[in-house]
């Protein structure tokens, strides 16, 4: 693949905090997906996101997510792999979806809000 290319499907693929909070909460043909382990959900999560662990997804776990959408998947941050794992088995099943670039880690860098048990989402990241 050229760089071109490369680019051009991570920009495809991706998108960034400032993307993603631009949309929210008027478009409803979104959905954010935390991917990474329950626990973490509970203590911090994006506003609105649903728990679906990557390491948890099956025809069976996602049956009741509408087609229609489009499925931002995210995780702790740039190094946690669980956004891509959680993206690449949706994209199997008929998914459409997108990853939010650094996730976690980068949305709240941004100051953007966080819904959870725990007022220092820091802590909640564990994957």
């Amino acid at each position: 693949m050229d760089q071109i290319n490369y680019y051009a499907s991570q920009l495809a693929y991706e998108m960034d905090a400032a993307e993603l909070r631009g949309l929210l909460p008027a478009d409803q043909h979104l959905a954010l997906i935390d991917a990474r382990h329950p626990e973490a959900y509970t203590l911090a999560h994006l506003p609105g996101a649903i728990s679906l662990p990557a390491r948890q997804l099956t025809p069976l776990s996602v049956g009741h997510l509408e087609r229609e959408r489009l499925y931002i998947c995210y995780g702790d941050g740039a190094g946690c792999q669980a956004a891509q794992r959680a993206a690449l088995k949706l994209v199997q099943l008929g998914y459409t979806v997108k990853t939010l670039a650094g996730g976690m880690d980068w949305w709240q860098r941004q100051g953007y809000p966080l819904e959870g048990l725990i007022a220092e989402p820091r802590l909640a990241m564990a994957h």
